[in-house]
């Protein structure tokens, strides 16, 4: 089980985002790609700039399927029986008709159910996972932003970073 992991009180697996004070852009192009090899989506969670497309590349030589959710609203279903890779387009991730601007897109194999990888739309290239040391290091222009850590077990938690020129920043957001 990846959804929980933590070494030394350090939690891996958070995408740490900038979701006030950074202006909204457009991303294009292949923005992030999961991979299904021996069973296992990798990487457990990423991030895309909104209107970027992603990318779903199998390794394995047997059937899996790629489930899209956004909370519990299925997005897509396709099966992939053979090693190989497929886009989709930023257009493709919608729900009521409208495109995944901001937030979680869930992806899940139907036939192997542990598998499990997350992309998290953001409107703005601030965005970084969190590693086995629990940091993220994301580059800010002097300013005040509202920064968000999210996690798919713990859920996500919110905090204000002011960035001073010439100066280090740093935050700390901890989980309970």
């Amino acid at each position: 089980d990846e959804s929980l992991r933590v070494t030394a009180g350090k939690l891996q697996n958070a995408l740490v985002r900038v979701v006030e004070g950074a202006p909204a852009e457009a991303g294009s192009g292949v923005g992030a790609t999961v991979v299904q090899k021996a069973c296992v989506y990798s990487p457990r969670v990423s991030g895309v700039i909104a209107g970027q497309s992603i990318a779903v590349t199998s390794e394995d030589a047997f059937l899996h399927n790629v489930h899209t959710f956004a909370g519990s609203a299925s997005i897509f279903n396709k099966g992939q029986p053979a090693p190989g890779t497929f886009v989709k387009e930023a257009a493709d991730f919608e729900v009521g008709g409208k495109p995944i601007e901001n937030g979680p897109i869930t992806f899940k194999c139907d036939v192997h159910p542990w598998m499990i990888s997350t992309v998290v739309v953001n409107p703005n290239r601030h965005f970084a996972v969190t590693g086995t040391d629990g940091t993220a290091a994301l580059t800010l222009p002097p300013g005040t932003y509202g920064v968000e850590a999210w996690h798919e077990t713990l859920g996500a938690k919110k905090a204000s970073l002011t960035v001073v020129a010439g100066q280090p920043a740093a935050l700390a957001i901890a989980f309970p």
